[in-house]
């Protein structure tokens, strides 16, 4: 009768999440209109890619005409404004315009209107002429802008930048913004009927509008009733989700029914694959998982929330005061300059403000609604690779503050040992050896009972590395080892891998000397690739960078060597942790160490990993050239992988201010086959991915003790973390016994480079390496 009664409460929320969503749908869609911004809405946007390509087409046709002066009233002078432009793009503003307009205002004037789509236009040209007169100062003027700023304030901004420079655009006045908008319009209606010209009774007088046409109201009064159809909050359940097959639907109630979320994400263009048994036991395993929320990190969360307290990923700004005007008529410009410019960084700051508040408004929200529940449970599924992510957008492979506020419902015996560890890991000691984060938790009762017992005003939780799961662990080590008030934790303890691409890339080349450098084999204490790395480059760089050089330059271009990492991605990486080191550097500098890292530490440091790289990429390849267009292999858990990289028979038509789209060509079916040059780069990755989620499903298919994944870390209680240590070990070992890289080859039709293999790894010593999971 429970399990009668939670089913039913699950299928009230989820008609209470459809309704959500559904109200979220029609709110935004007013909103958006209300700003003019009714193109951006889901019914603009399918209006727009519908029929941008017949628009342009048509004004391309009529621009061909003009050219002799003839097929308008006009011609001469709407050609001479016109003929720089590009048919794409006066088709995508004129529409977008309309849009926006009559989003707001059903029932313009045709004055109003064509005078409109006409200041837009000019904008836009106006835009490309700068861009084209002194490239680096738009790039410069462009870079300053955020995603909330403004049509309006962004062709300010741009204006004043080049008038400074004497470079001005000579501005249309309304009669030719009103004749270049009328012969847009025009066009527009000829093709999509979408507006007429009506007479309209204001009071005692009549008045000539435009306004939309009944068949486009109709056409967007279905676009919005199929999205409300299928609109869904996707949050935890109040039952466990239904059990995945490869016949049929599973996770929430109502998926059979809505079909939005397949047991594969974004599956190939030939339809979901069968999958094999342990993958599918493993998910639904996952799946009947049951959390609830931490009620001690809630009530902390809802004091920051109402009180406007940020603490690393719960973002909660307030908006920041608009400054008053109390300039004098006799201000002198310094004075003024500075109220303009305080007042735009105000009202820049506060027009980002929900945006970066979203996601913890967001996380609360949703909390809010479990935060009373004994237990609840969460959806999950695959991607392409195997890997398994929740389809609840509140779960535990989201941010700091997400985690923080899953706890197992089924509590265990608590463990002194594993929950020390847990404490300083999440403190920031993630690089010590377990006996010195042990000792720090020791040696620190009094620092975690002092946060503990009053973390609204002790406020040295926040400089945790993840403050919001240190906090977490402190209030649980308090309960258990301080006050002596519980003996079982549901808390749940993470252990992550080491460069777990580089894990997977040693085992599968039998390679000792990556694996020594990614835990896989014993040490005394973790070894630091990204250490190794930055002291190799040292040798290839002059002197006076050396002491810039640590494992914070060098760890994501390492990190993502596995998954392709080009020299320009690691760059920008490299960039960016100099920045934070408040590093000050020219170009020349940053492509010396660029270089110094990529080119050459990288390569020497580890040349196995790099090898496979280039004969998986040189395989891919291969096997596109053999007439296949897919590449397709199982991985050690029985998942069937197929990547199906097309190249998309689409184009993409930008303007300078009011954004973009995608349309499909008119001819085809939308693709002009595979995509060789993605194919290449992403087959290393994906097949890394592959047998780094194959790992995950051989160690949790049949698991039978509360637990969690994010990808390459994996979650338990405290009591079961030895046992979980031990057998994601034992399944790795197990794994890569097997000739994993030759049944690769074999299965896609490739031959094997013999010399790959360096069979330098005796692959059971991972049985015994402490930090390989730690």
């Amino acid at each position: 009768m429970e399990n009668l009664s939670l089913i039913s409460r699950q299928l009230q929320r989820e008609t209470q999440a459809h309704e959500e969503a559904r109200q979220r749908l029609v709110s935004s869609t007013r909103e958006a209109a209300d700003r003019s911004y009714a193109s951006n809405t889901i019914y603009g946007r399918h209006s727009i890619k519908g029929l941008l390509e017949p628009v342009a087409k048509r004004i391309e046709e009529r621009m061909f005409t003009l050219r002799r002066g003839s097929a308008a009233v006009d011609a001469v002078e709407v050609f001479a404004h016109l003929k720089e432009a590009d048919s794409q793009s006066l088709a995508l503003i004129t529409m977008k315009t309309v849009l926006d307009v009559l989003g707001k205002e059903p029932e313009p004037s045709l004055q109003e209107l064509t005078t409109k789509i006409g200041k837009n236009v000019q904008l836009e040209l106006r835009m490309t002429y700068y861009a084209q007169q002194e490239p680096e100062l738009y790039k410069k003027t462009e870079f300053f802008f955020h995603r909330s700023t403004g049509m309006g304030q962004k062709a300010t901004v741009f204006t004043r930048a080049f008038n400074r420079q004497e470079i001005e655009w000579p501005i249309w006045n309304n009669t030719i913004n009103h004749k270049v908008g009328t012969w847009l319009l025009t066009n527009l209606i000829e093709v999509t009927g979408w507006l007429e010209h009506i007479l309209v009774r204001r009071g005692r007088k009549t008045k000539k509008v435009m306004t939309y046409t009944r068949e486009f109201l109709s056409y967007r009064d279905t676009i919005m009733a199929a999205a409300e159809s299928f609109s869904f909050c996707q949050w935890p359940m109040l039952c466990p989700p239904v059990d995945w097959t490869n016949d049929s639907s599973g996770g929430y109630l109502t998926e059979s029914i809505r079909q939005s979320n397949p047991l594969i994400r974004r599956s190939s263009s030939l339809g979901p694959l069968k999958q094999g048994d342990l993958p599918l036991a493993m998910l639904n395993s996952l799946q009947h998982q049951a959390y609830k929320i931490n009620p001690l990190i809630f009530a902390v969360a809802e004091h920051c929330y109402e009180s406007f307290t940020s603490v690393g990923k719960f973002r909660r700004d307030a908006p920041m005061p608009i400054p008053e005007n109390r300039l004098e008529k006799d201000s002198d410009k310094e004075s003024v300059d500075t109220y303009k410019r305080a007042r735009t960084n105000a009202e820049n700051f506060n027009a980002q403000l929900a945006q970066k508040n979203w996601r913890t408004t967001e996380v609360m929200f949703v909390a809010r609604k479990y935060v009373n529940e004994k237990a609840m449970w969460l959806s999950a599924s695959f991607d392409y690779r195997g890997r398994v992510y929740f389809q609840s957008t509140f779960n535990p492979q989201g941010s700091d503050f997400d985690k923080s506020l899953f706890y197992f419902a089924d509590e265990g015996p608590i463990n002194r040992y594993w929950m020390a560890i847990d404490l300083a890991t999440k403190y920031g000691l993630d690089k010590e050896t377990m006996a010195n984060r042990v000792k720090w938790t020791e040696d620190n009762q009094s620092l975690i009972s002092e946060i503990a017992s009053d973390p609204i005003h002790d406020k040295r939780w926040h400089d945790a590395a993840e403050p919001w799961c240190f906090l977490s662990a402190a209030l649980e080590w308090k309960a258990c080892f301080i006050d002596g008030t519980k003996t079982t934790s549901g808390l749940p303890i993470g252990i992550d891998a080491t460069c777990s691409g580089l894990q997977h890339l040693s085992a599968l080349t039998l390679c000792g000397d990556t694996a020594a450098g990614t835990n896989v084999t014993p040490t005394e204490r973790p070894a630091d690739i990204y250490r190794t790395v930055a002291e190799a480059s040292k040798a290839h760089m002059p002197e006076k960078f050396h002491s810039w050089i640590t494992r914070k330059e060098t760890k994501r271009s390492v990190m993502c060597t596995p998954y392709g990492v080009t020299e320009s991605s690691a760059r920008n990486y490299i960039r960016l942790a100099l920045k934070d080191a408040k590093r000050e550097f020219e170009s020349t500098d940053l492509t010396t160490i660029t270089r110094a890292i990529f080119r050459e530490a990288i390569p020497e440091v580890l040349p196995g990993p790099i090898k496979v790289m280039k004969w998986l990429k040189q395989s891919a390849t291969e096997i596109l050239n053999s007439g296949k267009e897919q590449i397709t292999w199982t991985t050690p858990s029985g998942f069937v992988v197929q990547q199906d990289l097309k190249i998309s028979n689409q184009v993409e038509v930008k303007t300078r201010l009011m954004g973009g789209t995608r349309i499909k060509c008119m001819v085809g079916d939308g693709y002009l086959g595979p995509d060789k040059a993605h194919h290449r780069s992403a087959l290393a990755p994906n097949f890394v991915h592959g047998n780094d989620a194959a790992l995950i499903h051989l160690t949790f298919a049949f698991w039978d003790k509360p637990y969690s994944v994010i990808h390459d870390c994996v979650l338990g209680r405290p009591c079961d973390m030895d046992q979980m240590a031990s057998d994601i070990r034992l399944h790795f070992g197990e794994m890569y016994k097997a000739p994993v890289l030759q049944q690769w080859a074999d299965e896609v039709g490739v031959a094997m480079d013999p010399d790959l293999m360096k069979n330098t790894l005796d692959i059971d010593s991972v049985n015994q390496s402490t930090y390989f999971f730690c």
